[in-house]
């Protein structure tokens, strides 16, 4: 598979759904794109590593553009969530530690399939990693982004280091806050010094739970409160985070304020956590609590969310059973509201 981008003619054309939102969006953060063959984790997800996808994501930024809006690209690298049937020779995937995900199943093109035990990753493998993202982020502003994000949420591989579940390393890169940041640090610094430091963003997700990855310390707040003070010294793009909820508290998460994410950092503060499910979509702390709401799937499901946002017109209900699909239904066939 090339997981290129689809252009235009394409029935699962992502350079139409871009463009569509684009039209009313301020700034677009693109779908996770793996920065390497070894980092994918579901069907069809694309990537950013080949000539090939640089090409095809060039055609889609161009589009945005064009529509008056900027485009981040979110990158990252599944981890342990992945299976031998994504990984070159099958090997079996990459993880801070050789511990499956004891939760759920791995969506692969024949289907649901057991997480496999992964490769507890060496020095090596950490290296290798730290230059995957580095070339990554230079790719992403070769296919014309304004700027990117580093996925380090959502029980990925860089939340696996984070969070204690995952990580039972007994090297530099575990055990102590300090130590599970270092990845992280690692990676960002890299991109950074790659492509500028006002060029690149991180995604957390403080408390969650996602992909059965948690802080299985009690501490679990004071740990993120940590991880965001480090961070806020390194002068981001932006903070992006998504804030656990009663799901992740559900499975033994804790809720992290975002006012508590405010004192610990200092930049510029997005957040992400069902804003449209409150009668404000998040303007009411706009500006004291955080900088800019982030919207996933109200966005999808209507194309020109702002303007019914601000108009208060009704939404259109998204149809979760297209979420994650290989069609066009359910992506680029909501209607806008003049229609």
């Amino acid at each position: 598979m090339d997981l290129v981008p689809t252009d235009r003619e394409a029935e699962t054309s992502m350079l139409v759904y871009y463009e569509q939102r684009a039209t009313h969006a301020g700034m677009i953060i693109a779908e996770a794109t793996q920065v390497g063959n070894d980092g994918q984790g579901y069907p069809l997800t694309p990537g950013i590593y080949t000539p090939e996808q640089i090409a095809g994501w060039k055609k889609i930024t161009a589009a945005v553009h064009a529509k008056g809006a900027k485009m981040v690209c979110q990158i990252w690298h599944c981890g342990r969530i992945s299976h031998e049937s994504y990984q070159p020779e099958r090997r079996a995937p990459l993880a801070p530690s050789a511990l499956a995900c004891p939760a759920g199943e791995c969506i692969t093109m024949e289907g649901p399939k057991p997480f496999p035990v992964p490769r507890e990753m060496t020095i090596e493998d950490i290296k290798a990693c730290v230059e995957q993202f580095r070339q990554g982020a230079l790719n992403v502003m070769e296919a014309g982004f304004d700027g990117v994000e580093i996925h380090a949420a959502n029980g990925y591989l860089i939340d696996q280091f984070l969070k204690d579940s995952s990580n039972k390393r007994t090297d530099d890169y575990g055990g102590s806050l300090e130590n599970r940041f270092r990845l992280l640090k690692e990676i960002l610094t890299a991109c950074q010094e790659a492509v500028g430091k006002d060029k690149v963003a991180v995604r957390l997700t403080p408390g969650g739970t996602f992909n059965a990855t948690k802080d299985e310390a009690e501490e679990a707040t004071g740990n993120h409160e940590y991880f965001c003070r480090q961070l806020s010294g390194m002068g981001l793009l932006y903070l992006h985070v998504k804030l656990a909820d009663d799901q992740d508290v559900r499975h033994g998460g804790k809720v992290v304020p975002i006012e508590t994410i405010r004192k610990a950092f200092d930049g510029v503060l997005i957040s992400n956590n069902r804003y449209d499910e409150k009668d404000d979509f998040g303007e009411g702390d706009l500006g004291e609590s955080y900088d800019a709401v982030a919207f996933g799937r109200a966005f999808l499901a209507n194309p020109d969310l702002p303007v019914r946002v601000a108009k208060k017109a009704p939404l259109n209900e998204w149809d979760h059973t297209t979420f994650f699909g290989g069609t066009g239904k359910g992506y680029t066939d909501y209607p806008f509201m003049d229609a």
